[in-house]
């Protein structure tokens, strides 16, 4: 047993050292923590940014583009509950994940693919 000893100690000490890089890599540091902990203004996303939220599918992505369109923007991030198709279940998953900050309205409103018309037809 004793002439095994350091052959297991240095397979031991090896994996730890292993463990210890993969596990450290894992872990976001500065600029990329920012991002990663950056909440989803749900009066600006767009129908992708939307449907990547956990228990949201592209329908609900939908319902809330084209609430939004129709009501003005979310003042408080419990309004996403006012959409017909929004859960109490899936607003308390996401709700760490959303925020509703300020907009400006723009002068010249711009045709895109998020717009509630271009939304319908889809």
């Amino acid at each position: 047993m004793k002439r095994y000893l350091p052959s297991l100690l240095t397979v031991f000490l090896t994996f730890c050292l292993a463990i210890t890089f993969f596990c450290a890599r894992g872990y976001p540091q500065g600029e990329e923590e920012e991002e990663a902990l950056q909440k989803l203004n749900i009066n600006t996303a767009t129908l992708e940014e939307l449907s990547s939220l956990p228990r949201i599918s592209i329908r609900e992505a939908r319902s809330i583009i084209i609430y939004r369109e129709k009501h003005g923007p979310f003042k408080r991030i419990q309004d996403i509950n006012k959409v017909p198709s929004i859960e109490r279940t899936e607003y308390r998953v996401i709700k760490d994940m959303i925020t509703v900050e300020e907009i400006e309205p723009a002068d010249n409103h711009v045709f895109d693919s998020t717009s509630a018309a271009s939304i319908a037809l889809m």
